[in-house]
């Protein structure tokens, strides 16, 4: 594979100017190269991400988007490879929009082990790499995906739609074009979400039998292609490292496209001001 035949971001729009309230998204720059998945490489989905995903699926595949999940990126020949959410993909010419859609749970359903708290950093270094890999990133809470799925729906079109101006996917009927706002929760209130049973009320113990891990192994090595988009991703200082998980991070400013606003984001992510409302 040729240098010449990568695929780069065709759009450019906002990111979310908060990571402590759910949903928010984050949105590489414009020409990033747009880094392949793996299929087939994660155990399984929870019963929400099923179900979502298929609502989801319905009102996007119309206009030329594809929506699974059991997918993962893979930067080294090691064996660790990052699983997705649920994927949108969109392959209109000049285009290329990866969108990683993360349904975020308080606590593990069989250890009952906090996550996705406040002061644990790792999903912020973990969106990082992403963006730097070419891909949008959208974050719900769990609770908002089972309870309020076309308003998530709606809330994922209205991004589509935003960034990519060739489309205009229709709106649910009835849908909201955001689900109401969740606050990211501490970890203590994450253990106490815990004691009570809060996720078994809206998913059941079913989703006990699907592990929700942000990382899986893969040891077939990189391929053609993959080295070849791995050749062009940041220095790996940038990367997130396995023992930075408490790290602190801030999100993007907001500033006009092609112009760095934050440090704390690698050089690869830059963010504009003209996209979906925040």
């Amino acid at each position: 594979m040729q240098q010449s035949d990568v695929l780069l971001t065709g759009f450019c729009g906002s990111s979310s100017n908060s990571d402590a309230v759910y949903p928010y998204f984050l949105v590489p720059a414009e020409g990033v190269p747009v880094y392949p998945f793996r299929r087939g490489t994660s155990g399984g989905s929870s019963p929400v991400t099923t179900a979502f995903a298929a609502c989801l699926e319905r009102y996007v595949a119309p206009y030329g988007f594809e929506v699974f999940g059991n997918a993962c990126l893979k930067f080294t020949d090691g064996g660790r490879c990052y699983n997705t959410g649920i994927v949108v993909a969109g392959n209109l010419p000049g285009v290329n929009l990866r969108i990683d859609i993360e349904l975020d749970e308080p606590y593990d359903l069989r250890d009952f082990v906090p996550r996705h708290y406040l002061e644990d950093r790792s999903d912020s270094q973990r969106d990082n790499l992403m963006l730097q890999a070419g891909w949008v990133v959208v974050r719900f809470a769990e609770k908002q995906a089972a309870t309020e799925p076309l308003n998530c729906a709606a809330f994922v079109i209205d991004l589509i739609n935003s960034l990519v101006k060739a489309v205009s996917i229709e709106i649910p009927r009835g849908a909201r074009l955001r689900p109401v706002p969740v606050r990211k929760w501490t970890r203590i209130a994450a253990e106490q979400l815990a004691g009570k049973g809060y996720r078994e009320g809206y998913i059941g113990n079913a989703g006990s039998l699907f592990p929700d891990s942000e990382r899986t192994y893969d040891n077939a090595p990189l391929s053609e292609e993959e080295r070849t988009y791995a050749a062009l991703l940041p220095e790996k200082e940038s990367f997130p490292a396995e023992a930075a998980r408490t790290t602190r991070a801030t999100m993007p400013s907001t500033g006009m496209c092609g112009t760095p606003t934050s440090t704390s984001f690698p050089k690869h992510i830059l963010i504009c001001t003209s996209g979906a409302m925040c």
